[in-house]
C-alpha cells in the first residue's frame, strides 16, 4: 500500500526503524525507552522548579512558566530519538491498521517501550525527589497543587 500523504510516509519509515531496532537491538530500543523518561523527568522537575518560583512571583504566573519549560522536555525527547510510550501507540496503531507489522510485533515493541519507560520514571523520580529543590515543600506549593487539580 503506497502512503496517501508525506506523513504517512513518514510513519511508515519510523515503524520500519523501530522494528528493525527491536530486532536488532532490543537492548538499545530498552534503553532509548528509559531515557526518554529521564529526560521528560528532568523536564518536569525544571518546570515545576521554575512554575514554584513563578507562582511566588504573581498567582497564576507558575502555570504559564511550567507550560512553557515542559514543553522542553517533548523536545529533548524528539532530538535523542528516544521512545515514549505515547508516540509508539500512534506508530504502532498506523502501523497495524497499514499491514506494515502484524499485532504480535507491534505489541512486544510498545510493551517493552510502556515497560521500560515505566522503569525510567521510577527511576528518575525517585532520583529527582531526592534533589534538594523537591525537599520540605510544603502542601500548598504550586507542584502539589498542580498535581492535585490533576487528580480531581
Amino acid at each position: 500500500m503506497n502512503p496517501v500523504s508525506p506523513l504517512f510516509g513518514k510513519i511508515d519509515a519510523s515503524v520500519e526503524k523501530k522494528v528493525d531496532l527491536i530486532d536488532n537491538s532490543w537492548t538499545r530500543y530498552a534503553l532509548r525507552a528509559t531515557l526518554a523518561c529521564l529526560f521528560l523527568t528532568l523536564g518536569t522537575a525544571v518546570a515545576f522548579a521554575i512554575a514554584i518560583k513563578g507562582e511566588s512571583i504573581a498567582h497564576g504566573f507558575g502555570k504559564i512558566l511550567y507550560a512553557f519549560m515542559f514543553s522542553w522536555s517533548l523536545v529533548m525527547i524528539l532530538y535523542m530519538n528516544a521512545e515514549l510510550g505515547t508516540s509508539n501507540m500512534l506508530y504502532m496503531t498506523v502501523g497495524v491498521y497499514r499491514k506494515r507489522l502484524k499485532i504480535s510485533k507491534a505489541t512486544k515493541i510498545l510493551g517493552t517501550c510502556l515497560l521500560f519507560n515505566l522503569i525510567g520514571g521510577l527511576l528518575f523520580g525517585g532520583l529527582i525527589s531526592a534533589t534538594t529543590p523537591f525537599q520540605n515543600l510544603t502542601l500548598d506549593n504550586y507542584m502539589m497543587e498542580a498535581i492535585t487539580a490533576k487528580l480531581t
